[in-house]
């Protein structure tokens, strides 16, 4: 083999090792897809109770990477219940959001409960959503 073959194998073989790493690592970066939707899991304790046509507010906690929706209990200067979803679709994922909402409500992990700044006259609970509308304003 002369001089000038070797060196074409050479590059042809180094190519070859470039173009193959280059597809290995697209395989490798392959992201879901676009309508799928990723909410953390929450889990709960012992049932409460069911609630019906509750209105409040939706906002998320970016410490804890979860959404919540507030309510002002009516007649109080500043007690408030807080509801953490275990799922809540996407279009409902809007800052400020007004909501009514349905749902079984559950006790708090203490897990969860602890990571979360405690305010007087807050309670804080899991809600398993049955429905929810967007309130028009």
């Amino acid at each position: 083999m002369n001089v000038k073959s070797f060196i074409n194998f050479l590059l042809f073989s180094l190519l070859t090792l470039t173009m193959a790493s280059c597809q290995k690592e697209d395989v490798e970066d392959v992201k879901k897809p676009d309508n799928t939707i990723s909410y953390p899991t929450i889990h709960h304790g012992n049932k409460v109770a069911d609630i019906t046509n509750v209105a409040g507010v939706v906002y998320y906690n970016a410490d804890l990477g979860l959404w919540f929706i507030n309510v002002h209990e009516t007649g109080t200067i500043d007690n408030t219940i807080i509801y953490f979803p275990t799922a809540l679709s996407e279009e409902y994922q809007v800052e400020g959001l007004q909501v009514k909402f349905s749902g079984t409500t559950y006790e708090m992990d203490s897990t969860l409960l602890a990571q979360i700044p405690q305010l007087g006259g807050g309670e804080y609970y899991v809600i398993e959503i049955n429905t929810i509308i967007k309130l028009q304003l």
